[in-house]
Order: C-alpha cells, then sequence, then structure tokens
C-alpha cells in the first residue's frame, strides 16, 4: 500500500504542477508512513534507548540532546512511536520553515517536496534521528547567510544542538567557521590539495587519523565511524566518489550562474553565496569515505539545500548548464542525480531497508 501512494504522490508532483498544499500531503505521508511502520532498520535500537531513559537512566552514548529529547518524550507520556510521528513532522516543519523564507512561490515549494520525496525522504523516515539533526543544521543556514557575527552565533547554536543530538554534525561546527570566512576562494585550491592528501594518508596513516579524531569523538564511536565493516570497496568508493565531485561541480556552476543574475542586497545572494562554500565541505567527506560510506550521510542535509537554491534559480532564470559542450537541463540532470543517489545509498543501508518501508 505504502509503496503505491508513494509512487502516487511523485506522480501528482510532476502532473499537477498548480497544486497549493503539496507539502500537506507530503506530510500527512510522513506521519502515515512513521506511525504504521515499525518493522524497520533502528527502530527497535531507538525504542529500547527511548524506554531505557524513560525508565530514569542517562544513555549518553546517543548524545545529550538527544537524551534530554527523549526525556521529553517521556515526561508527556509519549510512547516511541508517537514520539518519532510527533518530531518527524517537527522536522519536516523546520525544513519547511527554510524553504518558506527563502521560496515563497507554491508551485516552487511543490517541485522541491517532489524532488525530497524521490530523495531523501525515504531514509530520513528510516533515520530519525539524523532526520532531526538535519533539520536543525539546515535551519542553520538562514542565518549563516546573514554574514554578520549576531547571526553567526545563531547559526552555530543550531549546528551545536545538530551535533548535540547526531554527533556527525561536529564534522559542520569545525568546518563552518572556515567557510565563513569571505577570503575562502583563495584556498580552493589549497582545499583541494589537503583532501588529496588527506585520501593518501588514509591508505598509509590510518591510525594517526583515527588518533586525532578520538580527541573530538568517544572511543565508542571510533569503533563505529572507523574500524566498522562499512568501508566501501574500490568499485563502491569510486560511485560514492562520484556522486559527490558530479554534485560538487554541477552546483558550483549553478551558483555562479545566479551571482551573476543576482543582486547582491538580496537574501537569495547571500544565501547561495554561503552555498557556493558550503558545498565544498562535501569534497571533505571523500577520504572519511575510506573507514565507512556512512559518512556520505552528511552531503544529505547540504543536498536538500541544494534543492531550495535550484528553486532560487528560477527567479533569473537559470536553466541550463553545459556538461563535455552538452547542454543540460538542471531539472533533468538533479532528478536524475536524486534517483541514482537513492539506489547507491540504499544499496548501502540495504535494499531490505526499502522493502521494510514501503510494502
Amino acid at each position: 500500500m505504502f509503496f503505491i501512494l508513494y509512487i502516487l504522490l511523485i506522480i501528482v508532483g510532476f502532473l499537477f504542477r498548480n497544486i497549493k498544499h503539496y507539502d500537506l500531503l507530503v506530510f500527512l505521508f510522513l506521519g502515515l508512513i512513521v506511525f504504521v511502520q515499525t518493522d524497520i532498520p533502528d527502530f527497535n535500537n531507538y525504542k529500547m534507548v527511548y524506554d531505557v531513559i524513560g525508565a530514569g537512566r542517562n544513555y549518553l552514548s546517543t548524545g545529550i540532546g538527544w537524551l534530554y529529547l527523549c526525556k521529553f518524550g517521556n515526561l508527556l507520556h509519549l510512547n516511541y512511536r508517537v514520539f518519532k510521528t510527533i518530531f518527524s513532522l517537527m522536522a519536516f516543519m523546520t525544513i519547511n520553515s527554510t524553504l518558506q523564507h527563502f521560496v515563497t512561490d507554491y508551485r516552487k515549494k511543490r517541485y522541491f517536496w517532489l524532488l525530497y520525496l524521490i530523495f531523501p525522504f525515504l531514509l530520513d523516515c528510516i533515520q530519525f534521528r539524523f532526520l532531526v539533526a538535519s533539520a536543525l543544521f539546515i535551519c542553520s543556514t538562514r542565518f549563516f547567510a546573514e554574514e554578520n557575527i549576531k547571526n553567526f552565533l545563531k547559526g552555530m547554536l543550531f549546528v551545536l544542538l545538530a551535533a548535540s543530538i547526531h554527533s556527525s554534525f561536529i564534522f559542520y561546527l569545525l568546518l563552518i567557521p572556515f567557510l565563513q570566512n569571505k577570503k575562502i576562494q583563495r584556498f580552493v585550491p589549497f582545499i583541494l590539495t589537503l583532501c588529496v592528501i588527506f585520501l593518501f594518508l588514509t591508505f598509509f596513516q590510518k591510525e594517526l587519523i583515527i588518533q586525532f579524531f578520538s580527541h573530538f569523538i568517544s572511543g565508542g564511536k571510533i569503533t563505529r565511524y572507523f574500524y566498522s565493516s562499512g568501508a566501501a570497496g574500490f568499485l563502491g568508493f569510486i560511485a560514492y566518489c562520484g556522486i559527490l565531485i558530479l554534485n560538487f561541480f554541477m552546483i558550483r556552476n549553478l551558483t555562479i550562474k545566479i551571482l551573476n543574475n543576482c543582486n547582491e542586497n538580496t537574501k537569495e545572494y547571500r544565501f547561495v553565496k554561503f552555498m557556493e562554500y558550503l558545498n565544498l565541505a562535501t569534497l571533505f567527506l571523500i577520504p572519511f569515505l575510506r573507514f565507512d560510506v556512512n559518512f556520505i550521510r552528511l552531503a544529505r542535509p547540504i543536498w536538500i539545500l541544494n534543492y531550495i537554491m535550484l528553486l532560487v534559480s528560477y527567479v533569473y532564470d537559470v536553466k541550463y548548464t553545459s556538461f563535455l559542450k552538452i547542454k543540460l537541463n538542471y531539472n533533468v540532470v538533479i532528478v536524475l542525480l536524486a534517483i541514482f543517489e537513492n539506489l547507491v545509498f540504499f544499496s548501502a543501508v540495504s535494499f531490505d531497508a526499502f522493502q521494510q518501508l514501503l510494502f
């Protein structure tokens, strides 16, 4: 049943361009699928953690922010299924508020949720804690885009909250202050060189790298992220690198075109300018894929933000890019990438998860 509803929602999004409340349909579908489908990866583990916290134990390994969120849910006497449904919907509304901040046309918002349905909606239904952290991180960008110290601190507070819920967001907590440097463009070749050196070190100095990150990440998470069996084989590593690199260069091409046509005094310009820098962060993920393919999940919130940037580009009639002198429509390229990313991500998580969620 859920598979049929999922496909119908996508078809409606493609065919009915003037539908006003498409986002509500997506929210209702999310609430339904999250509440009903419990036989999926992570559900029982997180239910156990939620119940243990409700019994009075401080389960700190999931993060201090997640601990207090679970305490709050238990304080309201919510069972885990209801807790997950409510906070999944709140995460979606937080993402929607950021979308609304930059895009007000309901037809463009419809296209955002259509893209989101294709990717990464299904993964976010499964990886609940990461969804909540992602929503907070996505919300932070409206502050970072304003380029003043007050809003920068507000943005860092949201990233800190995201990191307290899912420790992987420490990556952005460390990287964003550097990316906020207005002279970052002159460091682009240096950043790329660092990535190559770091990738080289992952082959020959793995323990040295792990020792460095052990200062920021607890022992249990070090074992999970750096010694797990989730390391990609050579072909898998190339596939994930290809996704990151292709996304980066396509979005960089898009940002340059928007910035050349956009008024510098608008919030849209400042948002796109920030996204130009933030997309550099995806290149830093490449060396980490040598340890565990799950690191690529950190690119997901950036790709969601790139959907918003695509909608901003419509105002300036930026519709086409070129690759090897071939003219390509951004809409077509991004939809195809979203479909491909879904397939690749679920190959890492397991296609069984896809079946358990929709069938």
